[in-house]
């Protein structure tokens, strides 16, 4: 092995060892195969996989035992070599022979890390058994007898008692774990907690997890969130019911749930048993398994099974139930009782039939009426050409032009009809058919089966199973309810297989949906959106994202400005982020949120400096509902006496997240910009609204500044807030604390106890009762039980106390 002789193996811990085994066996197994190989396919390849595989130097042979190229050889799970990689007896060894990394049994090398493991360890961190330490600068640094205790200049335990010190060396932090931690912002006894907001007040507390006070507000599964404002953003009683704040949101599952936006409003009930949804371009509801109804732009079908059916066009309405069906179209109508009453109404003529005893027919002038006994046929000029054997054994009429004419036999099961250049035949219940110049169509097997055709194209159907069109306009109602349906026209087509499936084909969309809307596809020029309720939820570019689906057990977003994961939302998990990074939120089993946001620059900050208009950059960790969370906030800001508020309401305007709001870009003042400008030392070109705010943006950089907040609360262990030079932490239910502000810092232990306060230069130190220790530039005070002992030296006199008795200058 090289270097000293212990080049046979590098690593530091079994997942490091194991990697790099990896390199020279696992890689190779995936490498070496037809579906991954690295090279291209050659014309004298042999793929035989996985018995054998050849292409080129690549060689494989009853895959993964062995595999051979330019790189190596291995030979599982014996030997394997890759480059200089080698892997002997995985995971007995694993090295690289040019660097040294890997193992070899438990001696490992990397270098910067070298021992036995796990009995020993020596580099920077070095480990005999459970004793640790670690050296920086050759000095010890800290170390430990893992578990029990370890010891640092910082963060250091011995068993559940801990403490933490700043880079100055004091105790930042302290505590009894679990038990017991006092803070000065926060605190917990048990499970009693409470938390203090930057003033000192109480702003939150509970008894974990039964209650909470806070941003949160909890008693047991019940919940509201509030906002930094105090508004009340949402509530509910978890899992089982939520809503926000506007009732936009609501569930209340297994029962309820709605989603209401601009885009959509949906509502299901019972998991979707009944499901009625509103959008711009249409109404769908549905009660499984008994109503349906879908209404869109001059159309409308309802159906509640078996009773009822309602079609709906913007020519006319069509009524059918299980005793009849009554027609209104246009001028057009009809009424038909099954079996026995049919009737039809029209400009083009009418007719009326009573099975069996009846049947009158209007067309124009002619009248025709037919009984069982015998039947007569006339027009308005009072000539008759018509001939009748028995009623309707036979019949035959025929107009004075000879151009019109019907021939009937055994009517009405015989028949055939001439009008004009329109003419039908129909052999009940067998077949029958109607042609006329631009359009023709039949029927068979008692309506069961039919064609047509026009100059827009032409259908089939067998009903109830299956239809088919080319035609824009549908022929029929009979060819548009049937298990299956399909229509193809000018480029679109559509696709149906009832209850089950229904697909839409455009050139600019795809859509397809499946299980009565549970499952669903669109793709249009904004994107594709899918989902599988409950399982998956899925939308890319800009395409509709209906948020009620996002409440399934995965779901995607992805568009050129966002991406959003979330795992059975909104209970598990969800991370929503920008493309570019800069605005990022995330929720951990509804206990971890994270969210981060970066604006960038601010064109011009407002004169509140904490204003989120002025925002930079955020970021937000949280735990158990806000319980507990680490956020830092950084804004934009002016620097003291920069600018006057006034001046500021000039600059305002010229902000370039204003250039879309119309109020705000009609106030830009040119003139007394440049004024204002020129007060400050920057000369404004000439030129126009660009140039000005260019010279603004320059004025805003030269004089503003970033600021930055960051609160730390994490009961009831520790709690610190810091703004721009101002900070101030507790630990341990305010047990130990520290503040500093302008010109002034303090420390104190076990609130009182000990304290130490530092102000404009002068120190006072305290241990109550016993101690006090004041220092400054020209004075210095010790003090023992009050005037046990006293020593106080102010300029050059000195004098004190002992034992009550006073002493020195006066």
């Amino acid at each position: 092995m090289g270097r000293g002789g212990r080049e046979g193996a590098r690593g530091t811990c079994p997942l490091l060892l194991l990697a790099l085994a990896g390199c020279s066996s696992a890689d190779r197994m995936l490498r070496i195969q037809p579906f991954s190989s690295a090279s291209a396919a050659r014309a004298d390849r042999v793929n035989l996989w996985p018995l054998a595989y050849a292409n080129g130097e690549e060689f494989a042979l009853l895959w993964p035992l062995l595999d051979v190229d330019d790189r190596g050889f291995a030979l599982r799970p014996l030997l394997a070599k890759d480059d200089t990689r080698w892997s002997i007896l995985y995971p007995l060894a694993s090295f690289d022979a040019a660097s040294g990394e890997g193992w070899i049994g438990p001696l490992y090398d990397t270098g910067d890390h070298e021992g036995i493991f796990p009995v020993a360890g020596f580099d920077g961190l070095s480990y005999a058994g459970p004793l640790y330490w670690r050296k920086e600068d050759g000095e010890v640094e800290s170390g430990g007898l893992f578990p029990i205790a370890h010891l640092s200049k910082g963060w250091s335990y011995v068993g559940t008692a801990f403490w933490s010190k700043d880079d100055s060396g004091e105790v930042e932090r302290a505590g009894l774990f679990p038990l017991a931690a006092i803070a000065p912002g926060w605190g917990y006894a048990g499970p009693v907690w409470w938390g203090r907001g930057a003033g000192g007040e109480v702003d939150s507390w509970g008894v974990l997890p039964l209650f909470g006070t806070g941003p949160l507000q909890h008693a047991g599964p019940l919940w509201r969130m509030r906002d930094e404002e105090g508004r009340v953003t949402s509530y509910g009683l978890f899992p089982l019911l939520g809503a926000d704040t506007y009732g936009k949101k609501v569930f209340v599952l297994p029962l309820y749930a709605h989603s209401i936006s601009e885009e959509a409003a949906t509502r299901v009930f019972l998991l979707g048993l009944a499901v009625f949804r509103r959008t711009p371009e249409g109404e769908t509801d549905w009660i499984l398994p008994l109503w349906f109804r879908a209404a869109r732009e001059g159309a409308e079908d309802s159906v509640l099974f078996p009773l009822y059916y309602r079609r709906a066009r913007d020519e006319g309405t069509r009524v059918f139930t299980l005793l009849g069906d009554r027609r209104v179209e246009g001028k057009e109508s009809g009424l038909n009782v099954y079996p026995l009453w049919w009737s039809s109404e029209g400009p083009s003529g009418a007719f009326r039939m009573l099975v069996p005893l009846f049947y009158y027919k209007e067309e124009g002038t002619r009248r025709t009426v037919l009984t069982p006994l015998g039947g007569r046929g006339w027009d308005a000029s009072g000539k008759t050409r018509f001939v009748n054997v028995l009623g309707p054994l036979f019949h035959r009429s025929e107009s004075e032009s000879g151009k019109d004419r019907t021939i009937s036999f055994l009517w009405p099961l015989v028949e055939h009809e001439r009008r004009g250049e329109e003419v039908s035949t129909k052999v009940v219940p067998f077949f029958g058919s109607s042609s006329s110049p631009g359009e023709s169509g039949s029927w068979f097997a008692a309506g069961l089966g039919g064609l047509h055709s026009g100059e827009t194209g032409s259908s089939w159907r067998l009903s109830p199973l299956a239809s088919a069109s080319s035609e824009e306009e549908s022929p029929g109602f009979l060819y548009d309810w049937n298990l299956f349906r399909t229509r193809a026209f000018g480029g679109k087509r559509e696709t149906r297989l009832f209850l089950l499936y229904e697909g839409r084909r455009e050139p600019d969309l795809v859509e397809d949906t499946a299980l009565l809307g549970f499952a669903r596809r669109r793709r249009d020029a904004l994107g594709t959106a899918w989902h599988v309720w409950p399982l998956a939820t899925y939308a890319s570019g800009d395409a509709e994202y209906d948020p009620l689906f996002g409440i399934t057990l995965l779901g995607l977003r992805s568009s050129p400005r966002r991406s959003r994961i979330d795992v059975a939302s909104p209970f598990l998990f969800s991370l929503d982020r920008a493309t570019s990074g800069d605005d990022v939120s995330a929720r951990v089993l509804a206990f971890f949120t994270y969210a981060a946001r970066e604006r960038g620059e601010v064109a011009v900050p407002t004169a509140e400096p904490d204003s989120d208009r002025n925002l930079l950059r955020s970021r937000r960790r949280a735990f158990l509902f806000g319980f507990a969370k680490d956020e830092t906030r950084e804004f934009c800001a002016w620097k003291e006496g920069a600018v006057t508020p006034e001046e500021i309401g000039i600059l305002e305007p010229w902000s370039a997240r204003l250039d879309d709001v119309p109020f705000p870009v009609e106030e830009r003042d040119r003139e007394r910009t440049r004024e204002l400008l020129a007060r400050h030392g920057i000369a404004v070109p000439a030129g126009g609204d660009p140039v000005v705010m260019d010279s603004v943006e320059e004025f805003v950089r030269r004089n503003t500044e970033t600021r930055r907040k960051r609160h730390v609360r994490l009961p009831p262990l520790f709690r610190y807030v810091s703004e721009g030079e101002e900070r101030s932490w507790s630990a341990l239910l305010g047990l130990v604390g520290a503040e500093t502000k302008k010109g002034r810092s303090r420390f104190s232990v076990l609130y009182s106890l000990y304290r130490t306060e530092t102000e404009g230069g002068r120190t006072s130190r305290d241990l109550f009762p016993f101690l006090t220790w004041d220092t400054g530039p020209e004075e210095k005070r010790v003090s023992f039980l009050w005037r046990v002992f006293r020593y106080e030296r102010v300029g050059g006199k000195t004098r004190g106390h002992v034992l009550f008795i006073p002493w020195g200058d006066d």
